[in-house]
């Protein structure tokens, strides 16, 4: 697993992340035989996102984890990871999120 800046991204995929992602929701692309994972969170938060992937016998599975950071240095909203696909098995995504912040959500009827 490799974490890249969206800069560093294929322009591909760099696109594709500008078009449709969403805050807290998990985006993932495939490209050349790399998968891309994307994860955004709210600017400005004190936390910090970390992925884990794990590759089982019939699936990936990746991890997404938003924490406290520790300091002012691991605050990030939103992080870019890609792995190479070895095998063609299917993707699952688990997004836990560790923080007490509550989230207002605006709802016009």
């Amino acid at each position: 697993m490799e974490a890249l800046e969206l800069t560093q991204a294929p322009p591909e995929v760099e696109k594709l992340i500008e078009g449709q992602a969403r805050k807290f929701e998990v985006l993932a692309a495939e490209h050349e035989g790399w998968i891309y994972i994307y994860y955004e969170i709210d600017e400005g938060d004190y936390t910090t996102i970390d992925t884990k992937i794990l590759n089982t016998y019939k699936q990936y599975v990746v991890q997404i984890t938003v924490n406290h950071a520790a300091n002012d240095q691991w605050i990030n909203s939103y992080k870019l990871v890609r792995f190479e696909r070895s095998e063609n098995k299917s993707l699952v995504t688990e997004v836990t999120d560790r923080t007490p912040i509550v989230r207002q959500v605006h709802i016009s009827n």
